[in-house]
């Protein structure tokens, strides 16, 4: 479960369809960013999500190492983070830490 020490950088949105969960990164259709869930809430519901800033143990795609500072996209189709040059993926923030190739997550900084 990814995780972050302070609400800070956050905002109030609505959960999409199937909800959301604690800690378990989303994409928002709406705004067209990956956002980390504070709060949980049911389909249609308010919940608090983190925008930017430092989350820690975000799922990882393995494979390639990360490098601090190494900007990453979102996988949808995976709902993972990952260093790839593909232009269909969403850019959604950098390596806060590197990662080993092997690693099966890593932390993130986002941005909005």
């Amino acid at each position: 479960m990814a995780t972050s020490d302070n609400f800070e950088g956050t905002l109030a949105m609505v959960a999409p369809a199937g909800g959301v969960v604690v800690g378990t990164p989303v994409y928002n259709s709406t705004s067209k960013t990956v956002v980390l869930p504070m709060t949980a809430a049911t389909s249609g519901n308010t919940f608090t999500a983190k925008v930017v800033g430092y989350v820690k143990t975000v799922a990882k795609l393995t494979g390639v190492a990360w490098t601090q500072g190494r900007s990453l996209r979102w996988i949808s189709s995976t709902s993972k983070f990952a260093v790839t040059t593909a232009t269909t993926q969403i850019s959604q923030g950098s390596a806060a830490l590197a990662a080993a190739a092997g690693d099966n997550t890593g932390d993130v900084i986002l941005r909005f």
